[in-house]
Parts: C-alpha cells; sequence; structure tokens
C-alpha cells in the first residue's frame, strides 16, 4: 500500500514542479529513512552518518536551489 501511494505521490509531484526539483527531492529518501529508523526503530546512528546525512541534504539543496550560494542580486 506505501508503495503504490509512494508512486501517486512521485507522479503528482513530478507534474507539479521542475522534473529537476522533484527529482532531487525524490533522492532525499535514503536520508529520511536513516531518520525515521532513528526514531521510531531505535537504530543507532555514529557521528559519521549524522555528518553524511547533512551534507547530503545540504548537497540536495544546492541542487535545487543553485543560486544560494551566490546571494541576493
Amino acid at each position: 500500500m506505501y508503495g503504490y501511494g509512494s508512486v501517486i505521490c512521485t507522479l503528482a509531484a513530478i507534474s507539479m514542479m521542475p522534473v529537476s526539483t522533484a527529482v532531487a527531492l525524490m533522492m532525499t529518501t535514503v536520508f529520511v529513512t536513516a531518520i525515521m529508523a532513528y526514531f521510531f526503530a531505535g537504530e543507532s546512528l555514529t557521528r559519521y552518518e549524522i555528518l553524511c546525512i547533512c551534507f547530503g541534504f545540504l548537497g540536495v539543496v544546492m541542487l535545487t536551489n543553485p543560486t544560494m550560494l551566490e546571494g541576493a542580486s
């Protein structure tokens, strides 16, 4: 059931926003899965994993908004 919901939400996201933004957001599932496993399944996260999650999310933000580093014009 969750798989079907995921596919429907993915298709809706692609149809409502630019494809590059939708794909970049879909790539965040790895980070969300690790964080949800920590809170709901009691999995432990090492400092290295937390650091990788933070830098990975920063990379996704940079992909979705490449002008972020340029500053306001």
